[in-house]
């Protein structure tokens, strides 16, 4: 089997080896869980030990980076008049802004809501290509791509 990155991502280990290693510690313990790959990668000469940050400093900072990004988006807002809960936040990634933006921000600015839909057809094209093999699903995958040909 041949294993490739998803398109974007950025890792020192060639996509074989990765891959390999986290099948073999699937093999190894019934299931993959990242606490396995993160105990079978802390030797110095383990195939995955190079993408894993050991010093505790600056992996503490990166946790709390991880829980900032999980708290924000956990963020809710009643919606008026139904009070449905709704993203208080949208993730945005367009010059100069690169963050998280309130969300009646990104509905009211045009550049900025066009970036959310950006950011959403991104996300819903991940899920695809997670998803792909789901035959059952090819309804909402036509009907995404019918979407981002709308809006983008």
């Amino acid at each position: 089997m041949a294993y490739y990155w998803t398109n974007g991502f950025r890792y020192h280990v060639d996509a074989e080896v990765a891959g390999a290693e986290v099948k073999r510690i699937e093999q190894k313990y019934g299931v993959c869980k990242p606490q396995c790959v993160v105990d079978e990668s802390q030797p110095e000469d383990a195939p995955l030990h190079s993408e894993f940050e050991w010093d505790d400093a600056v992996a503490a900072n990166e946790h709390r980076l991880e829980q900032a990004r999980c708290l924000i988006r956990s963020i809710r807002i009643a919606d008026e008049p139904t009070g449905e809960r709704k993203h208080a936040f949208f993730h945005v990634a367009t010059q100069p802004v690169k963050g998280y933006v309130d969300r009646a921000r990104v509905m009211s600015e045009p550049e900025l809501h066009r970036a959310a839909l950006e950011e959403a057809v991104r996300y819903l094209n991940g899920a695809k290509a997670r998803f792909d093999d789901l035959s059952e699903l090819e309804p909402v995958w036509a009907t995404v791509e019918e979407v981002a040909e709308k809006v983008l």
